[in-house]
């Protein structure tokens, strides 16, 4: 399900919508993406932010990890997954 392209220089692969350059990573290659958050944490946040209004949102969001927190993954080029 990931495919990629490349500028000439820099091959990057396309991930949840979004492109990223590709890394060697000995066998196989890397790259850095955005890591999609938990259900419970999405939970949290919708029941935080009411029941504690502006505070309840900014801590949720300043002390549980959104769809915005960098995760490392890594192409298998053999099977073609992302891991």
């Amino acid at each position: 399900k990931a495919w990629g392209i490349s500028d000439g220089q820099t091959v990057y692969i396309r991930y949840r919508n979004h492109y990223f350059p590709l890394e060697a990573a000995g066998a196989d290659y890397a790259f850095t993406g955005f890591r999609n958050p938990e259900p419970d944490e999405m939970m949290t946040r919708a029941v935080m932010g009411p029941a504690f209004g502006l505070a309840g949102a900014a801590l949720a969001a300043a002390t549980l990890p959104d769809g915005s927190t960098p995760q490392r993954y890594e192409l298998h080029l053999t099977t073609g997954r992302v891991v």
